[in-house]
């Protein structure tokens, strides 16, 4: 494992395995989407309380983040993600064995503590590597961002699938065999791309966050991104009564339906590494914002439409296509030349992302969860996120 540093390393297989590592944060929140009635009946509690679950979930994934960074960038990459990684495994066999609603929704949190070393550090590579080539580090963001996408397309499908063969307790048994796998593929396909710093001292963690704000345009690139990827979340949380209360579908039909959406980041993510040489970073980020705020106003018109399942799924198919751009193209502009700090920007880019998603995630459960109301959620998300980025473009592009 040791500190020996290797830069020479693949493009494409160190994008992989750290699109795996971020994949563990989504795989825990959205296999067990199609799952929350019949955990609720089987540990005698509300289905809301399993929704908090979620909550709890996001919210530990972006407190701990802040951790992570100036961790990794003090002690390297390797050890801090190995510990997280068995932090997960431990509280994911919690998970498995109990049968009580607040040891479960615990659990949780310490689920995100141990998916959080990964949400940070997989994301520093890039820069660790191709800090010097702010195309080719967009290139990184958008293969990671393009197989991350695939988590959340066979995750509710596979967790359908199995609630309907083996029963929600298999779900987080299959969890448990991803995070294991990602352990041994740490260990041997990861090399060391920034080895201990003794020079940098965790006590003055304050002061590297305070150099990463001052980068122009990091907060407005920040939270464009985190407000529109909470649209997403007002969408992950309510999903499965929307469409399995309010239009009745079956759980593996939902798993289905949710992973036709989860396409669309999907293919958002592969026309931005098409596009990426031509127009560059900067160009794509700006015309995937004009197109999120552009399905915004759709999502609000269809809040006032009847009740018919395709009029919601084509516009928030838009906004996901438009989220998929935003994503890979937020996380090359705001984590590009920080130097010694980029552990410590990927952790508060990570955690301003997940603190918005958190909001909106419990703001779910305290709503009713219909068309009219959920639609409009989303689309103040993204139109908000736009007016974040036009109002602050020039700070943004002037690198």
């Amino acid at each position: 494992m040791g500190n020996k540093i290797n830069k020479n390393v693949g493009i494409l297989r160190i994008s992989i395995i750290g699109a795996g590592l971020m994949a563990l944060a989504p795989l825990s929140t959205d296999m067990y989407l199609s799952s929350f009635t019949i955990i609720a009946e089987d540990m005698a509690t509300m289905p809301s309380f399993v929704q908090l679950s979620l909550s709890i979930f996001l919210a530990g994934l972006s407190i701990t983040q802040l951790i992570y960074g100036p961790i990794a960038d003090r002690f390297g990459r390797k050890k801090p993600l190995l510990i997280g990684l068995l932090m997960f495994v431990v509280a994911t066999l919690v998970c498995i064995t109990t049968s009580n609603i607040t040891v479960f929704i615990v659990a949780r949190f310490f689920q995100a503590l141990g998916a959080a070393s990964g949400m940070v550090i997989s994301q520093v590579l890039g820069p660790d590597l191709y800090d010097n080539d702010k195309k080719k580090l967009g290139l990184f963001f958008t293969i990671l961002s393009f197989v991350m996408g695939i988590a959340p397309i066979v995750a509710p499908t596979i967790g359908g699938f199995i609630l309907a063969a083996a029963g929600w307790r298999t779900i987080f048994i299959a969890l448990l065999a991803f995070s294991i796998l990602m352990i041994l593929t740490v260990i041997v396909l990861i090399p060391e791309t920034k080895g201990a710093n003794p020079a940098i001292k965790l006590s003055k963690s304050l002061s590297s966050y305070k150099a990463v704000v001052k980068k122009p345009g990091f907060i407005s690139v920040s939270f464009t991104r985190s407000l529109a990827n909470a649209g997403m979340f007002f969408y992950i949380t309510s999903a499965p009564i929307i469409f399995m209360q309010y239009y009745k579908l079956s759980s593996m039909t939902f798993g289905l339906v949710f992973g036709i959406n989860a396409v669309a980041i999907l293919i958002g993510s592969a026309l931005n590494g098409i596009l990426l040489k031509k127009f560059g970073p900067e160009k794509l980020f700006m015309i995937s914002t004009i197109l999120i705020s552009f399905f915004s106003i759709l999502l609000i018109i269809v809040g006032f439409m009847p009740k018919n399942m395709m009029f919601f799924m084509v516009p928030l198919f838009g906004y996901l296509l438009s989220l998929g751009g935003i994503l890979p193209g937020a996380a090359t502009l705001a984590l590009h030349g920080h130097g010694e700090n980029s552990g410590s920007a990927s952790s508060l880019l990570g955690c301003i992302t997940f603190a918005f998603s958190f909001a909106a995630s419990t703001f779910v459960s305290f709503i009713p969860n219909s068309i009219p109301v959920i639609t409009k959620c989303i689309a103040a998300s993204g139109l908000i996120a736009s007016i974040i980025f036009f109002s602050n473009r020039q700070k943004i592009t002037q690198e």
